[in-house]
């Protein structure tokens, strides 16, 4: 299992704005970790092949946030919205101000949606790691979480695409607004960008 590593935690107070702390949100990570790695050990027994190579990335991605989402709201202040519903956590108190939508990403993707919404969004992006919990230069078949972000977007921190005849549109989150965001968590061990070539 490739837990989040305790030293590389954020400021307790950039989970302002959330009901969250860096307790819970350990919780809920190594949880979903763990159900994805038990998901491709049985992919592995029954079909010989991992998650990995048999799903597209973007399936993995959401399969991790909802199960992140499920993890969190077993906690206390959170309540798991219904599925393709925005946003993923609603506050469990009367104001609703503490709602929050979840996002995944792999590598250096940016975070993306099919429309801008505003809102508070927990942003996770993660790197394929060996089964050591290691990056290296090939792609490994396990999640390795290296960043965490939390914090408010507006329409404007969104730069959207619509393609004639496209399936749908795409509102992906910019780099600026996203490194305005609280910073919860970043290991530099699994930081794509210590290798050239990865996205």
């Amino acid at each position: 299992m490739k837990t989040l590593a305790s030293n590389y935690v954020g400021k307790k107070s950039n989970y302002k704005g959330s009901k969250l702390s860096n307790e819970t949100l350990q919780v809920a990570v190594d949880r979903s970790l763990t159900q994805i790695e038990m998901f491709d050990s049985m992919m592995k027994e029954s079909a010989g092949e991992s998650l990995v190579s048999m799903m597209e990335m973007a399936n993995i991605s959401s399969m991790f946030g909802n199960f992140l989402a499920m993890n969190i709201s077993q906690g206390e202040g959170y309540i798991k919205n219904a599925p393709h519903t925005f946003p993923d956590l609603l506050a469990s108190d009367a104001k609703r101000i503490n709602d929050i939508e979840i996002k995944v990403s792999l590598e250096k993707n940016l975070p993306k949606g099919h429309l801008p919404k505003a809102g508070q969004y927990l942003i996770v992006r993660y790197a394929l790691v060996d089964e050591s919990g290691v990056l290296r230069q090939d792609r490994g078949e396990h999640m390795g979480i290296y960043e965490i972000r939390f914090g408010n977007l507006e329409i404007e921190d969104f730069n959207l695409s619509s393609t004639a005849n496209d399936s749908g549109k795409t509102a992906t989150i910019k780099t600026s607004s996203l490194k305005k965001m609280g910073l919860l968590y970043f290991n530099p061990l699994l930081d794509p960008s210590n290798f050239k070539g990865k996205k």
